[in-house]
């Protein structure tokens, strides 16, 4: 058994080291940059959705229940999309 007081045989900051990837080394799965790419391009579609119905609303095209239930769905649409931008983005490395 090695005494306390000698020196490791390997200095601790190589074997620190050992387990960190740097992020440009990092790999990708295939087509998770494109699945990015399109949420997002569905979460400004969205986007552009609710601004639509917001403007019908108020220019009295649709009524107050009918906005609602739009817009509930719009809400969640868009929740379920920013999940998914972050599961990619945790994916990509981001």
């Amino acid at each position: 058994m090695p005494d306390s007081s000698e020196e490791p045989s390997e200095p601790i900051s190589t074997k620190l080291n050992f387990g960190i990837l740097k992020q440009e080394q990092m790999i990708t799965p295939p087509g998770v940059e494109e699945e990015k790419r399109r949420l997002l391009d569905e979460k400004k579609r969205t986007e552009d959705e609710y601004e639509t119905l917001r403007a019908r609303h108020e220019r009295g095209e649709i009524s107050d229940d009918e906005f609602a239930g739009r817009q509930h769905e719009l809400e969640r649409q868009f929740v379920e999309i920013m999940d998914r931008i972050a599961q990619m983005s945790y994916l990509s490395g981001e």
